[in-house]
């Protein structure tokens, strides 16, 4: 008998490799003959870097970042060459995106499960950890950014990451706005775009592709 084994996570519990190693030991208890194959998933959200790069045997990075409440964390970027792709995936990324591909996920610089309950309150948290792994993977020369944006403790919009990426947001005064969770954005009076922010590459899901473009200002 061949087992296919493919968990995503079990949010605030169990990793997806976790999940399919626990079931992996339960099966092996009883079927100690059976050919098990782990295949953890994810879609988007927790573990999204770690799952894609440990498949395709690239590089995996840790930074630190600021995370969703402002204390540091450690995160990660990965770098799979694109050439580890199959065709139908590559068809996803923009043309010209031969070389090394960085894979960031939100989840692991501004993620719910950075938080503690009493944490969780999206008018305070900011996607900035999120625009720091951004910033890395753009600096390391990279053809595209595969962002997953699942696991959010956050609601800003992205605003934090594009404070990290360079773009200032500034007060009716001409005062750079320094936190820019929810609970600030009326003394928003203004945003100064950054030039080399601007020409980034992101592989996104529809909506948050569409909200990126519009802040972004991308064709």
């Amino acid at each position: 008998m061949r087992v296919l084994l493919a968990f995503d996570k079990f949010k605030d519990a169990l990793t997806a490799r976790q999940a399919g190693e626990a079931a992996a030991a339960a099966l092996r208890a009883k079927h100690p003959d059976w050919e098990l194959d782990l295949c953890p998933l994810t879609d988007g959200g927790d573990g999204f870097c770690e799952t894609l790069c440990a498949n395709l045997g690239e590089r995996i990075e840790p930074i630190e970042v600021r995370g969703p409440r402002g204390t540091p964390v450690l995160s990660t970027v990965g770098f799979v060459p694109a050439s580890a792709l199959t065709t139908k995936a590559r068809k996803w990324f923009p043309a010209g995106a031969d070389g090394e591909i960085a894979v960031v996920d939100l989840a692991s610089a501004s993620g719910l499960a950075l938080l503690t309950p009493a944490q969780r309150d999206p008018w305070h948290t900011t996607t900035f950890g999120t625009g720091e792994l951004l910033d890395y993977a753009r600096h390391e020369k990279t053809n595209a950014i595969l962002l997953g944006i699942g696991g959010s403790a956050t609601n800003d919009l992205g605003l934090g990451a594009l404070a990290a990426l360079g773009f200032k947001f500034l007060d009716a005064a001409g005062v750079e706005i320094g936190d820019l969770a929810p609970a600030t954005w009326e003394r928003i009076a203004r945003i100064r775009p950054d030039e080399t922010a601007t020409r980034l590459r992101f592989l996104l899901g529809p909506v948050a592709n569409f909200l990126f473009r519009f802040l972004l200002r991308l064709p």
